[in-house]
């Protein structure tokens, strides 16, 4: 299911969002790629009421047995901290023009529960706003073994615009996606597996300055995969980066022909649920010790530390609201998504999971499991705050967190991180 909005009358048009679901669907739909029947490929463009996105996504979602994508390009707004994918009339004071991404997600989980691979793409400002409670199955379905596994992409961070280059074909953030999807990833699987497909998205997106996408996965929904990968063995090409072996055969969902895609101009995200775990599971974001790729470069990583009897040092390293950040190894990211009167709000990317953190305090101690009986605490040391004169940048108050890798017994967690 695409979905493309380009000819709104209240807020600038996005002639690239109708662009973006025709290319993507001829990339789907073509044989050597997806080979994806046409009449399971819809395309919704220029949506005016709910309807016309809500009904075609319940549709699929119901008919789905293997695996839906839904995609979304066009303006999102935001209600009260809540993602709103604005319709042709929609604008910040015509919500009523636009549908809020929770019913979206409740097709998507709970709807399509029969379906293995879920996949959800946004291509929308604020699309990270998404990110918020997707991965949890509402109410009883959070226990239901039906639901195999889910991937979320955004375009951009919660806070953050996306961004469509006056004159350009498409949109930034589709437009490197569709640059992964048609050549391929020089080095990488294939089938292209999610994370793969994402890092390549990330790098392309990164070395051009503009905005970077964000990701979440649960259990094995980031070695979903949708595509073939043309760049696969390609002699005399350099891989963007090396894939470690894993110690066990890599578990890839290929998902076949039968499954139907769901598209829309703001690439709402890939989502999948896997079997055997409940807690997300997220490909780390950056490279491992010793890959020789610069830790601003995104990649798949396997966290070969767990494997030695080495583990990382402890490190600190400061995460602000403007900027994620990494520790120096690159093997642990850290997205601070809040600091107010309810403390210290926070996501951390690991190389074996991903979790969130609401409303903790300096010197607080969050314990995050790996495998091989290593685990990774992180601790706030303390905030720092502005001295400067009122400025944009005010509301931002990094944090300086420690990050302490050990293995064996666990510390005590003061609090979760699911």
């Amino acid at each position: 299911m695409l979905i493309g909005v380009s000819a709104y009358t209240r807020m600038p048009a996005i002639p690239a969002a109708a662009a973006n679901v025709a290319a993507l669907s001829a990339v789907l739909t073509d044989p050597s790629r997806w080979g994806l029947p046409t009449e399971h490929c819809r395309v919704v463009v220029d949506p005016v009421t709910a309807q016309d996105i809500l009904d075609p996504i319940h549709e699929a979602a119901a008919a789905a047995t293997d695996a839906l994508v839904v995609y979304f390009a066009g303006h999102g707004l935001l209600d009260n901290g809540e993602l709103e994918l604005a319709l042709v009339g929609g604008a910040a004071d015509a919500l009523h023009h636009a549908v809020r991404f929770a019913q979206v997600r409740r097709e998507v989980v709970t709807t399509a529960r029969r379906c293995r691979a879920k996949v959800v793409m946004l291509d929308c400002c604020f699309s990270g706003r998404a990110m918020s409670g997707f991965m949890a199955a509402p109410g009883p379905l959070a226990d239901h073994a039906v639901i195999d596994g889910t991937y979320l992409m955004t375009a951009t961070a919660e806070t953050t615009l996306a961004l469509a280059p006056p004159g350009n074909r498409y949109t930034a953030f589709t437009a490197a996606l569709l640059g992964a999807l048609e050549k391929g990833v020089p080095g990488g699987p294939d089938p292209l597996d999610m994370d793969t497909l994402f890092h390549q998205v990330e790098s392309e997106l990164r070395s051009r300055g503009q905005p970077t996408p964000q990701r979440r996965s649960r259990n094995d929904g980031n070695r979903i995969a949708l595509v073939r990968n043309p760049a696969a063995d390609t002699p005399g090409e350099t891989p963007a980066w090396t894939y470690e072996q894993p110690r066990r055969q890599r578990r890839v969902l290929w998902v076949t022909a039968a499954a139907l895609v769901v598209a829309a101009t703001g690439l709402a995200g890939i989502l999948t649920l896997g079997r055997d775990r409940g807690a997300p599971q997220v490909t780390g974001s950056t490279p491992p010790v010793g890959s020789g790729v610069p830790a601003t470069t995104s990649h798949a990583t396997e966290a070969p530390a767990t494997t030695t009897s080495t583990l990382p040092q402890t490190q600190n390293v400061t995460a602000s609201w403007l900027r994620d950040v990494s520790t120096p190894d690159g093997l642990v990211q850290i997205v601070l998504s809040g600091v107010n009167q309810d403390g210290i709000s926070f996501s951390v990317v690991t190389p074996q999971a991903s979790c969130s953190v609401k409303g903790s305090d300096i010197g607080e101690s969050i314990v995050v499991p790996q495998h091989d009986d290593v685990w990774i605490r992180f601790v706030p040391l303390r905030q720092i705050f502005s001295t400067a004169d009122a400025t944009d940048d005010d509301f931002d108050t990094p944090v300086v967190f420690q990050v302490r890798w050990g293995r064996g017994e666990a510390p005590r967690s003061s609090r979760p991180c699911v």
